[in-house]
């Protein structure tokens, strides 16, 4: 169904357990996707784009999940209207020799199409009949994507598809051929591993059906609802019924286990072993351990493991070397805003270890129809990608118990927390535009490097550098490797010198820990003894636009006198190529088809982008990438001619869900600064949008809204907001949303001071995605605080609830410098709704400004706060902006 637009903030709150990392991610489609049948195990799966409820042209498209190939649009052909039903996908040696069904609504009726080739040609399945597929089983786990419980099911290479039909279970062969297994009141409710024999359910009993017509019933007299089971090797048959696991062998019937627990439906899970000769059973419940068991024909039952901290499991996968199982679980987080938000977290454990102590966390807004679409539990602990599927939304539930915070933060660069996505449990930061570079208007530009191990034991790390331009081959990559002392933070000033000895040179780092880092960097130039740039936080690989994931840059040319630059780094190993459009407040500007490409490996910097796309230099205008090859990782930086100072765009958070902006403000700072807010606003779909804007003053009552309906792939500026919008000064919070219906429209601001002649300086201030909120319990951190004498570090903070009554929330605040020395802690009130700065914190707190330092905001009452900080050159007055990101729990 349709996402629903939810209140604002519902997402924010998250946890996990000690020890676990958060996972960042990218999505595969900005479009609702279901997933379709097939063994989790395979390179390719299909996807149902579209919403299937109001979309008339949905589409069936095909990806590649080792990335080595662009995704495919296999049905309809030619953009035909379609209203697709299910589908599958049963894979061989390539993909043009791979098996693909479809059933697709006409009208009334419901036809079935086979593909023989992987789609590239379709054939209808006649004497089949069609009807709609209803899995109502959450998936828990086993080797098939929906779980044990799918009405499609995947055979062999005779007959690969097995399709259950309004009671009727029938075969489909490899050449378009229907065989009927069952005609009357009928499930199929397992198989076996060769996809040869069926368990189906019929009155009376469950039958073990073969695809030659023989037939033998295993169990008589069967009234249990939600029964799934699987066939050995031997025909011996596990059947799971609501509290039980039987194996029934011939006629005799053995019960292996019985559930005592009170959550049958999410506490006890069965699922075959790898190689369907035996079971993984799990076991839990509220206020018991959560119990591992195993059971094979030769040696019975045997207890794995017994967890104390009660993981709440959901699904368990296992690995096709029998070595290994996929262990799933899932996270409540609950706030004060009436809803939850529930999370996946996975960990891979291998036979005869004790449980696993860390689950690796998503921070993906899952669902009850979620499940894993890609993953190999023998591979992926070592860094093979994996696909998760968060599932349609639902009406969430009442809340639960509050969360807790991982110790590895992570996802600060994720902007769609939903939907079909990749990822990896090896990280793989990259720092795109580092440079030691002469640039225009006599700039020289630099990068100090900020690295974080959050680890109690050392780390090393392998940095690699790529040159702009360079198409990159694995073994002329330059690299180093650093050894990081526990909880070290390390300052590198001038980066590509003091790491590689580089005179003149610019591109990209990329950083291979051992477990997980923090990294930061900041580029600038200089003037007059003072210093402008901009700061960036490390992006992992993984978190990149793809060919159906265009990224959008609400604020990439601000108009009059500020140049725009872009910069793309390929993540795909072979070459990324991408179309660009720009589209200012009269829709589309400058020329529609300019595409450019980076290397296999490599990294491009693209100067004047502006001219280069014909836009007039006083144009202000969104832009919208979308890459037609490969995946890559988008950086627009826009500069100020006037004083050369850049402003770092990341991709616009997509906006169907409400978001906030944690300061705009119209303001004087010290040293004579001048601060102002720039809002930049952009609908990137085909269908006028509307947004509505809600500032509220940080240190009063006053809130004001305002509403803009914006035409189609219109983008416009709103200079110095506070006041021109909302008839404020001082500092306010923002928060926006856009309706249900599209993409809706995406916010971005910056902030700067503005001098006589009208020049600025300033940086990037941007919404806040789940990863940048905490409440209570949880901690944010804040990296690359500091910068020596020279500079001031302002902290802000802002309560995001919605309601602007009750008590202010309780913040501790802790300044930490290398190996996790406190050097400061102290409590402030932040105001309900409502925000505080607390200026130059190293001065106000008697503290000599370190090089870098860690800032930590630990929430101690119930409330929603963000957090971020401002790096600012007395001498200049340009601000850096310095993103939150969850951290660990201090136990």
């Amino acid at each position: 169904m349709r996402r629903r637009l939810l209140p604002l903030l519902v997402l924010f709150a998250l946890a996990v357990p000690a020890l676990a990392r958060v996972v960042s991610y990218a999505p595969y489609t900005n479009r609702i996707a279901r997933a379709g049948y097939h063994l989790r195990t395979t390179r390719w799966f299909p996807l149902l784009e579209g919403d299937w409820l109001v979309d008339p042209r949905q589409q069936l498209v095909l990806y590649d999940s080792s990335g080595a190939e662009e995704p495919r649009v296999i049905f309809p052909k030619n953009n035909e209207p379609a209203s697709l039903v299910y589908a599958a996908w049963f894979e061989r040696e390539t993909r043009e020799t791979s098996f693909a069904l479809v059933a697709v609504r006409v009208g009334g009726a419901i036809a079935v199409h086979l593909s023989r080739d992987g789609g590239n040609t379709w054939s209808p399945v006649a004497n089949l009949g069609g009807f709609e597929i209803f899995d109502e089983q959450i998936d828990r786990g086993g080797p098939w994507v929906h779980g044990m419980s799918g009405q499609v099911r995947i055979g062999n290479a005779e007959w690969p598809f097995v399709v259950q039909h309004d009671r009727h279970v029938r075969a489909i062969s490899a050449t378009g051929g229907v065989k009927s297994l069952a005609e009357t009141n009928a499930n199929v409710v397992g198989q076996n591993r060769a996809g040869t024999k069926y368990l189906i359910e019929l009155p009376g009993g469950i039958w073990l059906v073969d695809l030659n017509g023989g037939k033998n019933l295993v169990r008589a007299n069967h009234n249990q609802a939600g029964v799934t089971g699987w066939v050995a090797d031997d025909d011996s048959v596990y059947l799971q019924d609501a509290r039980r696991l039987f194996l029934y062998r011939g006629p005799q019937a053995t019960e292996i286990y019985q559930y005592s627990g009170t959550l049958w439906q999410d506490g006890f899970i069965a699922v075959p072993t790898h190689d369907f000769n035996g079971a993984w059973i799990m076991d839990r419940g509220t206020g018991k351990p959560s119990v591992l068991s195993h059971h094979t024909h030769a040696q019975g039952l045997r207890e794995m493991w017994r967890d104390v901290a009660a993981p709440e499991v959901e699904a368990l996968i296992a690995g096709n070397s029998g070595q290994t199982v996929l262990i799933q679980v899932h996270r409540d987080r609950s706030v004060a805003l009436q809803q939850p938000f529930i999370d996946p977290a996975l960990a891979v454990w291998r036979v005869g270890d004790p449980a696993p102590r860390e689950y690796d966390e998503l921070y993906l807004n899952e669902e009850l129809n979620k499940g894993f679409v890609h993953v190999d539990p023998d591979t992926v602990a070592g860094g093979d990608p994996f696909v998760f599927d968060s599932g349609s939304f639902e009406e969430a539930g009442a809340p639960e118990e509050g969360p807790v915070s991982p110790p590895i933060g992570g996802g600060g660069d994720v902007i769609q927390e939903w939907g079909v996505v990749r990822a990896s449990l090896k990280q793989r930061l990259v720092l795109p535009g580092v440079a030691r570079l002469p640039g225009a208007f006599n700039s020289n530009w630099l990068t100090d490097v900020t690295i974080y191990n959050p680890l109690d034991t050392p780390q090393q790390v392998e940095v690699q550098y790529v040159p702009l331009g360079e198409a990159v081959q694995a073994e002329s990559v330059r690299k180093i490797t650093l050894t990081l002392n526990p909880f070290e933070i390390r300052f590198v000033p001038d980066s590509l010198q003091a790491l590689f000895l580089i005179e003149t040179g610019g591109g990209a780092l990329h950083f291979l820990p051992a477990t997980a880092i923090n990294v930061v960097g900041r580029t600038y130039s200089s003037k007059d003894g003072g210093t402008f740039g901009f700061g960036m936080q490390a992006i992992d690989a993984m978190n990149a636009t793809g060919p159906n994931f265009p990224v959008t840059f609400a604020g990439a040319f601000p108009g009059d006198r500020f140049r725009t630059n872009i910069l793309l780094t390929d993540t795909s190993g072979r070459g990324t190529e991408i179309g660009l459009n720009a589209y200012g407040v009269t829709g589309a500007l400058g020329d529609p088809n300019r595409t450019i490409s980076a290397p296999a490996n490599g990294i491009i910097q693209l100067n004047g982008l502006g001219s280069t796309m014909g836009l007039f230099g006083r144009d202000s205008a969104g832009l919208i990438i979308r890459p037609t090859r490969g995946t890559a990782i988008a950086t627009v930086v826009a500069i100020d001619n006037r004083t050369n100072d850049p402003t770092y765009f990341p991709p616009d958070l997509t906006a169907t869900i409400a978001r906030a902006i944690p300061v705009i403000g119209h303001v004087d700072g010290a040293h004579g600064a001048h601060f102002r807010s720039d809002l930049y606003l952009f609908n990137p779909s085909r269908q006028t949008q509307t947004v509505l804007l809600d500032a509220k003053q940080w240190d009063s009552p006053t809130r004001v809204n305002r509403q803009f309906t914006l035409l189609p792939n219109e983008a416009r500026v709103i200079p110095d907001a506070l006041v021109t919008l909302f008839g404020m000064t001082g500092l306010a919070r923002l928060q926006y949303s856009s309706p249900e219906e599209g993409d809706g429209v995406r916010v971005t601001s910056r902030t700067y001071t503005r001098e006589e002649s009208g020049a600025t300086y300033g940086s990037l201030i941007p919404p806040l995605n789940n990863f940048q909120i905490a409440t209570t319990g949880d901690a944010l951190e804040i990296l690359g605080a500091g910068g020596g004498a020279g500079f001031r570090t302002n902290l802000g903070l802002v309560e995001l609830a919605p309601q602007q009554f009750g008590q202010p929330v309780r913040v501790r605040v802790r300044i930490i410098g290398s190996e996790r020395k406190t050097n400061d802690s102290f409590i402030v009130e932040v105001p309900r709704s409502g925000g505080m700065q607390i200026g130059d914190i190293f001065t106000a707190r008697g503290i000599t400004a370190p090089a870098a330092a860690l800032l930590v905001v630990e929430v101690l009452d119930q409330g929603l706060i963000g957090a971020y900080a401002t790096l600012t050159d007395n001498k200049t007055n340009d601000t850096t902006y310095l993103g939150a990101q969850l951290a660990g729990k201090e136990e």
